[in-house]
């Protein structure tokens, strides 16, 4: 990481002098400086991702209150081993689209198509977890009394797996908290996150519902909040997690292509044309305007 380079440029005053007359404290101090700087890069090198981003954000041991602890499920070990070995930050875009398919069975236990789902569900949880997190004290009731996506969309809390609830207009972050509970309580329940055998007619109905409001955190945090992204140096991290949810999204039908219309530019600029007729993306007049003005000159 480019902290522990950073660290490893030691300022003068440590550094080992050039004088051959050594003193008895730099013969000392300075060997041992050396050894507590290796001991941080290992143990940096050794640390899971998100820890790492926590660190270097300046989170250090201490969480940031609207983040919780990541979501765990008991399926198999070694799929999970798989999903972490995966760090989609260092990806290429045709990496990160194979990695969205089912791996092949060779040295790995078979997975069906719904254990793979709800395999993903659980990263994407951690990954939307994480990120939100991050932006404590931008994101509260004041300055987000709606759960908006820029100033073109607003989304209601609604809990469609209740017979009882009924659309209510609340702030973003409640909308959060509400929509991690959701998914918490259906992640917890055996009967529909199935840790044994075949998983229930309306776990894709569920995955569905869940892709849905993960996606809206996705939009506020992108089209509100994308400028305490920046101050955060959080880019690369929000647009490859993004890109990995999208691409998970379409390749399974998870995602419905109506509710990723307020993100079309965005997956023109980093999933590239081709999703200009895989999504149907409607250009506006003024760019097809200037489409057709470049290709008269």
């Amino acid at each position: 990481p480019q902290l522990c380079l950073s660290l490893f440029t030691l300022p003068p005053h440590i550094r080992a002098p050039s004088s051959p007359t050594l003193s008895i404290y730099s013969f000392i101090f300075f060997p041992f400086r050396i050894f507590i700087l290796h001991t941080l890069y290992f143990h940096l090198l050794f640390t899971t991702s998100s820890t790492i981003d926590m660190f270097l954000l300046g989170s250090g041991n201490k969480k940031p209150k609207t983040m919780r602890a990541p979501l765990n499920h008991k399926t198999s070990h070694t799929m999970h081993s798989f999903l972490n070995s995966n760090n989609t930050l260092q990806l290429s875009l045709s990496e990160l689209k194979k990695s969205v398919k089912i791996p092949e069975s060779d040295g790995m236990p078979e997975i069906s198509k719904n254990e793979w789902i709800a395999l993903h569900v659980i990263q994407f949880y951690n990954d939307v977890n994480m990120i939100y997190g991050c932006l404590d004290g931008a994101c509260d009731s004041l300055s987000c009394p709606t759960m908006n996506a820029g100033s073109k969309y607003q989304f209601l809390w609604n809990d469609e797996l209740s017979k009882h609830s009924e659309p209510e207009d609340v702030s973003a972050r409640t909308y959060v908290q509400k929509t991690l509970d959701f998914i918490s309580d259906l992640v917890n329940d055996e009967s529909i996150f199935v840790i044994e055998g075949e998983f229930p007619p309306k776990f894709k109905k569920i995955a569905k519902i869940i892709f849905k409001k993960l996606l809206r955190i996705h939009l506020h945090i992108t089209l509100t909040h994308w400028k305490d992204i920046s101050s955060l140096g959080m880019e690369a991290h929000v647009n490859a997690a993004l890109k990995h949810f999208i691409l998970f999204g379409l390749e399974f039908r998870t995602l419905k292509k109506a509710d990723l219309v307020p993100l079309n530019d965005w997956i023109l600029k980093q999933l590239g044309p081709e999703y200009e007729k895989k999504l149907q993306i409607k250009k506006d007049k003024k760019d097809k305007k200037e489409k057709r003005e470049r290709r008269s000159k």
